[in-house]
């Protein structure tokens, strides 16, 4: 348990202390709410609705990794998505959703969702080059283009070790030497299920194309946000700069609070040179979309255990 309480301390200290330098940046808290709040309705509503259109997408990506015969319903996978988004926005990591996702399906759930999360980072990782000759002349952004070289040798090694049997056998006999608790023995088993995509590379290429269509949909949500908010900064850096923000978001924290803060702090304010408030408000405008779909994740998650 004190290795539990350790690891809540420490994702929600590094969560505070982003927020807080961000929020040292912003010279006026209340201007940047201000700015966030006179966003025009209509634009909202085309946001909230792209962003339950890009869980949609997402639902359809993992329904494709699942056998014909163990296939659940598209409504079923839409469910657990937005619930998974409910855990991730309370819970102190940034698998805590892909947890319950796998705990929610019987078989190949854990499989299915690792290797969903394992291919979408990969459309990321291949968005995210799309901006880069935009940044060069920025300093701290080059510094940051490395963070996608290292995220990008980290899936290759995935690849590796999944779909060549050679790497697959080794990490399998060494997880089996793990006698403790039978952890050894489930994580074998883990690793034998994610060899079974191996001979799916048609389905894998479906859902990388529909990987590629989701994080789109995603920077198309940024965009017209963006430009509500008098923000200018062309399609190809918002590929580059939201997939940064999706990487960082992914590090340990509450929610991504701080993070997400950062990576647009130096999206808006180093681009396209608009204020520290438009940065904030530009987060918080994403952050209270991101919090709408979680509400509506906890609505389905209490209707399901009065079930």
């Amino acid at each position: 348990m004190k290795r539990k309480h350790l690891e809540i301390f420490f994702r929600t200290s590094l969560s505070i202390v982003f927020l807080l330098l961000i929020l040292y940046k912003v010279g006026d808290i209340r201007k940047a709410l201000e700015i966030a709040c006179n966003i025009p309705l209509w634009t909202l509503a085309a946001a909230v609705f792209l962003y339950f259109f890009s869980y949609i997408i997402s639902s359809y990506r993992w329904q494709i990794l699942f056998d014909r015969e163990n296939k659940p319903a598209l409504a079923f996978l839409l469910r657990k998505n937005l619930i998974a988004l409910f855990f991730n926005n309370i819970l102190p990591t940034a698998i805590g959703g892909d947890v319950y996702r796998g705990l929610s399906i019987k078989r190949y759930g854990f499989s299915t969702v690792f290797m969903e999360r394992l291919v979408g980072f990969s459309a990321v990782a291949l968005l995210s080059v799309a901006g880069l000759y935009y940044i060069k002349e920025n300093a701290l952004l080059k510094k940051m283009s490395i963070l996608l070289i290292i995220f990008a040798i980290l899936i290759m090694m995935f690849y590796l070790i999944i779909f060549i049997p050679k790497f697959a056998l080794m990490f399998i006999r060494f997880f089996r030497k793990i006698k403790i608790f039978n952890i050894g023995k489930e994580l074998s088993r883990f690793w034998v299920h994610l060899s079974r995509f191996r001979k799916r590379k048609i389905d894998l290429l479906k859902v990388f194309i529909i990987s590629i269509l989701y994080q789109l949909v995603v920077v198309i949500i940024n965009l017209i946000l963006g430009y509500a908010l008098g923000i200018e900064i062309p399609f190809l850096v918002y590929c580059t700069g939201v997939s940064l923000v999706a990487i960082v978001t992914s590090l340990p924290s509450i929610g991504g609070i701080g993070f997400r803060e950062g990576g647009y702090y130096i999206l808006v304010t180093m681009i396209s040179g608009k204020t520290s408030e438009e940065a904030f408000a530009f987060s918080t405008v994403i952050f209270a979309l991101t919090l709408f779909g979680g509400l509506t994740g906890s609505i389905l998650y209490l209707t399901e255990r009065k079930k």
